[in-house]
């Protein structure tokens, strides 16, 4: 009865049967893949948090289809404070990161369209796409003594789905592998963007956490030379996965130029789930967002 977009998860695999044959048998087996750092001890909400969350501001209904203006500002006070420039009018308000990629595949992808991702990866992009009609293509991070990009693999991941790619999807830093790309492999990212029409999102939500000893993560905030959507949330950086915000950072090329001030993929993004979706047929900012993407 349920769409086949639906996936199938009451299948468990494995590794979760595994899991639960040993629970079951009264060992506690240490679970590396425990993410909530509230349960693992690394986070929870202080008084002043608390404070923050009880104020008598969030009572108020005073909706803005990309987000409260001074929510956005006080995100790019809070970037400009880790020496990354993003203008609270680039800046996309949502409920999550997984809701912000629910609404780059609507807005990016016409059903059957394909969306790359590196392998081993994040394994929520699979759902999440083939939810929103999304086809899911991979390409290989190879293994050296370290993790890298195999342009070779993402190449041919482009050539086998010709004329079909909308979006590339990086990850840093790269969930499971914790792999960051280097100066030359965003450079080749860049470039395949640039090359096949399609647009970049990077989704850095681990970005405020680099290894110790090790500087800050690199970022695609504010390139220039292709269409991008960076992802980040207030989530991860707080340690409290139920502090649901995330935001999306959108840049990309001059003729992306505004719409009444403001890029037509951040008027596409952020009016899609409101009531003033009339705006974007009337103005027809699709075919703008769509006319970006495919220009040369």
């Amino acid at each position: 009865m349920l769409s086949r977009r639906i996936p199938e998860l009451d299948r468990p695999n494995a590794w979760t049967l595994a899991l639960e044959a040993a629970r079951a048998a009264g060992r506690a087996p240490a679970d590396l893949t425990v993410s909530d750092p509230v349960r693992a001890g690394l986070g929870g909400l202080d008084a002043a948090g608390r404070a923050a969350l009880a104020s008598a501001a969030v009572a108020r209904h005073d909706p803005d289809p990309r987000g409260q203006p001074e929510a956005r500002a006080a995100i790019a006070a809070e970037l400009a404070a880790e020496g990354c420039t993003v203008d609270p009018g680039d800046l996309v308000l949502t409920a999550s990161t997984s809701e912000s990629y629910a609404h780059l595949f609507r807005a990016l992808c016409d059903p059957g369209d394909v969306v790359l991702a590196a392998q081993p990866g994040y394994p929520l992009f699979e759902p999440l796409a083939r939810l929103e009609g999304v086809v899911l293509g991979h390409w290989r991070l190879a293994w050296d003594g370290r993790w890298h990009v195999d342009e070779g693999a993402l190449d041919a991941a482009f050539e086998a789905h010709r004329g079909r790619v909308r979006a590339l999807l990086v990850v840093q830093a790269a969930a499971p592998t914790g792999a960051c790309l280097d100066a030359r492999e965003r450079e080749a990212i860049v470039a395949r963007c640039a090359a096949h029409g399609c647009a970049l999102v990077s989704d850095e939500v681990f970005r405020p956490f680099p290894r110790p000893g090790h500087g800050p993560l690199p970022t695609f905030l504010g390139e220039s030379r292709v269409p991008t959507v960076v992802l980040d949330g207030l989530s991860k950086r707080c340690g409290v996965p139920q502090l649901k915000l995330g935001w999306m950072a959108l840049s990309g090329p001059p003729y992306m130029g505004g719409f009444h001030g403001v890029s037509p993929a951040s008027q596409l993004l952020g009016v899609w789930p409101t009531s003033v979706r009339r705006e974007l047929v009337e103005d027809r900012i699709e075919v703008r967002v769509l006319h970006t993407l495919e220009s040369p």
